[in-house]
């Protein structure tokens, strides 16, 4: 049972992050979003775009200065 239960929440955990990735490179304005210390949290294609930023650098947890 408790397996039964872990794989189901994974699989919805799956689907729920599938829809925010869709939600969030589907967004026209560019976003990015840091927390207290100006480490990434998230951003939109839409950012790196703008800025001409490789994803590679732009990842969760990258200090933005």
């Amino acid at each position: 049972m408790l397996v039964q239960s872990l794989l189901e929440s994974d699989r919805t955990l799956d689907r729920q992050n599938a829809r925010f990735d869709v939600a969030l490179n589907n967004m026209s304005q560019a976003l990015c979003v840091v927390d207290q210390q100006q480490r990434v949290i998230v951003c939109n294609s839409r950012f790196l775009e703008l800025f001409e930023l490789p994803a590679n650098m732009v990842q969760p947890g990258a200090l933005i200065e």
